[in-house]
């Protein structure tokens, strides 16, 4: 695995960053945060809210929040925008989305299982929508939009060694980007996640 670290001001060189980040890398750790917190006037924040779409389709819908600025991400290519880990591939990330789809798609008896429960909870499911994959806790999630008569559900499946459910979670909350004061010098990924993930989006609607 090669790594590229590039430094956007003068004060801090790439060598210094990598001597920050370097041991948390080695040790498959989160990369720590920078110390110190810049004033960042809220109006400055609420100006830059909105929704950036991506030239791919998906988007972004950011909002102001004490801390900074937090993107939530909408289709499956913003999703996969977010996605870093030194543990899978990105063979491992379309695999695990072909067996969710799979399941999902009731080719399984186990998908079919899954799909009379939910059906259950939620109504009769007349679309299932890919909404990307993330690493969370040594493991991919694949989310879905779970479509019905009267609502869309999100949610994200887990799967095992044997490609059965190894974990599900409906009615989550989308992938989040929070964008931290210009004195930190990382993005961080969040509900779900602890991720450190770095991306901008394009272009603004609305």
């Amino acid at each position: 695995m090669s790594l590229a670290v590039a430094s956007n001001g003068e004060d801090v060189t790439a060598g210094d960053l990598v001597d920050a980040i370097g041991p948390a890398l080695a040790a498959g750790e989160p990369i720590p945060l920078p110390e110190g917190h810049a004033e960042v006037d809220p109006e400055e924040l609420q100006a830059r809210e909105g929704t950036y779409v991506l030239d791919s389709g998906g988007s972004y819908t950011v909002t102001a929040t004490e801390d900074g600025l937090e993107a939530a991400a909408g289709g499956a290519d913003a999703v996969a925008a977010m996605f870093a880990s030194a543990d899978f591939t990105a063979e491992d990330v379309a695999a695990h989305e072909a067996l969710v789809a799979a399941l999902l798609a009731g080719e399984t008896d186990a998908g079919r299982e899954e799909l009379e429960a939910v059906e259950g909870d939620i109504g009769a499911i007349e679309e299932v929508r890919p909404a990307g994959t993330v690493e969370e806790q040594g493991e991919l999630r694949t989310y879905v939009e779970l479509v019905t008569a009267e609502e869309t559900v999100l949610g994200w499946y887990a799967l095992d060694e044997r490609g059965g459910i190894g974990g599900v979670w409906l009615g989550a909350e989308p992938r989040r980007l929070r964008w931290c004061p210009p004195a930190r010098a990382s993005t961080a990924a969040t509900s779900p996640g602890s991720a450190t993930a770095c991306g901008s989006p394009s272009r603004k609607t609305g």
